[in-house]
Order: structure tokens, then sequence, then C-alpha cells
């Protein structure tokens, strides 16, 4: 509850146009089959612990090309940007 408290905390004091975006995202996320968005979740976990440099390698691999619909992908990219610190 607490991380949950903070992820909200930090959704709160992003710019507007950055908490749309996101917005946007989970909204399409959300409309992902449910066994779909358990899958799409895991690989947003595995995404969001590797540098982006890996990460970019990662989808770019037959792998993921192959595991996802163009769709999927897509939506991939757009929540690991939405997710994105900013850069300072």
């Amino acid at each position: 509850q607490e991380k949950l408290s903070n992820q909200y905390e930090q959704f709160q004091q992003m710019p507007s146009e950055k908490r749309d975006e996101m917005r946007r995202v989970f909204r399409r996320f959300s409309q992902q089959p449910e066994e779909r968005q358990t899958i799409l979740r895991e690989e947003m976990r595995s995404l969001r612990g590797l540098e982006e440099e890996e990460r970019r390698s990662r989808m770019n691999s037959d792998e993921f090309r192959n595991k996802f619909t163009a769709s999927e992908q897509q939506l991939l990219v757009d929540m690991s940007k939405a997710m994105q610190e900013p850069e300072e």
C-alpha cells in the first residue's frame, strides 16, 4: 500500500501532459484481454529493469516480435516511454 501511495504521489507531481500521456497508455493497456494484460505486465516489469540500450535490444529481438502482436509491441514501447524519468 505504501508503494502504491508513493506511485500516486509521483503521478500527481508530474506535469499534466505527462499524466495525460500515462492515462492514454494505461487506458489502451486496460482494453487488452486479461490474459494478455498479465503477459504484458510481466514484460513491462522485465523491461523496466533494463538499461536503455538493453531495453531497445530486447524490443528489437525476434523473441519479442514473435511473442507480441504489433499493437502490443507499440503499447510496450509507449508504456516504457511514459514511465521513463524525465531527463534533467
